[in-house]
């Protein structure tokens, strides 16, 4: 089985992405219901009663879940895991895959978020209709953030539906979260704390993957905050719910600490095994000027950036002053069909990791 053969099919297949992001439920049903090979189960509604929908391909003994879309603002995720459903069960180089893996995927965890941002997910994707209507739910209303630790934890019905249905087939081998930045420095990968260190040959493929497609990796240092701990040049551990709370607590803020309760990671974590989990964080728009935050003083780039974007879009000129501050901070979009290229690189290179462990 040749990876550059597979990698090349699915660039091939996303070429036909559609002029938007945004998937209604009922056309993404339609679009699951084409496909052969692919088993679907609706899973339940979301919070404004919009139907979820799993999927469920492939025999193997080894499994793995792919989820995308928990922030309402991340529509890149959904769409490549649609693409890699309709891989899966079209494409002839899927075939050794499927006898060795059996997929649990949800294509979208939030409905109703998806639906209050489609109105900027025309692409190619505007900087100015991204930040300008671009809607996301407050911290403790996290979807990724949001997994019942018990039975009878209180939950959102997004999580509620999705643990009940991911519980059916775990323990899994391998977990994928796909998520995207709004804008940043590069490519950012985390990684499940108990394949943090083990994984250095992984992240060297990973990078040689970014790199190749000619992407910079996000070079960032957060100190341990909210768990993400440094890895290498692009990589950190994945944050937990045990640290974000500590992130709050610290802060006086116990209301907002209680909110939060297991992550994806940590939920799949809980049914066994020692899955390898992974968050893909690739950003729509790059800016080098986000790049290289190492100490706790760069991270006032970050400050200057936004301070600079937000008197750009109050400026009278407005057209004028943020094409004057695209300009400035080298901002250029990253096209989605590149994002999900590197997704899906992203998803085979771990799986062929986990097999050859």
């Amino acid at each position: 089985m040749s990876i550059a053969k597979i990698f090349k099919s699915f660039d091939n297949l996303i070429k036909k992405v559609p002029s938007t992001l945004f998937v209604p439920p009922e056309k993404l049903k339609g679009l699951l219901s084409q496909l052969p090979s692919i088993k679907i189960f609706k899973i339940g509604n979301s919070r404004d009663g919009q139907p979820m929908f799993g999927v469920k391909c492939g025999v193997g003994k080894r499994k793995v879940s792919l989820i995308a879309g928990c922030h309402a603002d991340e529509p890149v995720g959904p769409m490549m895991l649609i693409f890699l459903c309709q891989w899966l069960s079209n494409h002839n180089l899927s075939k050794a895959l499927l006898n060795e893996w059996t997929f649990i995927i949800i294509p979208q965890m939030n409905p109703d978020g998806a639906l209050k941002n489609n109105s900027w997910m025309e692409l190619p994707l505007s900087f100015s209709h991204y930040f300008e209507n671009a809607v996301r739910e407050l911290p403790g209303d996290d979807i990724e953030f949001g997994f019942p630790e018990t039975a009878s934890t209180l939950v959102r019905p997004e999580n509620k539906n999705a643990s009940t249905f991911l519980s059916q087939f775990g323990p899994f081998d391998a977990h994928f979260s796909l998520h995207s930045l709004g804008v940043g420095g590069g490519v950012w990968y985390l990684i499940g704390d108990n394949h943090g260190k083990s994984s250095q040959h992984l992240r060297e493929v990973l990078k040689k993957e970014t790199l190749l497609m000619n992407y910079d990796l996000l070079n960032i240092d957060r100190f341990g905050e909210k768990g993400f701990t440094r890895l290498d040049e692009g990589f950190s551990t994945s944050p937990t719910s045990v640290k974000m709370k500590e992130y709050f607590l610290a802060r006086d803020d116990k209301v907002m600490a209680a909110k939060f309760h297991w992550s994806s990671m940590e939920f799949i974590k809980s049914l066994g095994r020692d899955p390898l989990m992974l968050v893909s964080e690739v950003p729509n728009f790059i800016s080098p000027h986000l790049n290289d935050l190492l100490t706790k003083e760069d991270f006032n780039k970050k400050i200057k950036f936004e301070e600079a974007r937000i008197k750009a879009f109050n400026n009278q000129d407005k057209e004028k002053a943020i094409n004057d501050f695209l300009k400035e901070y080298e901002v250029k979009s990253m096209p989605s069909v590149s994002q999900m290229s590197l997704q899906f690189k992203m998803i085979i290179n771990s799986l062929i990791w986990v097999a050859n462990k």
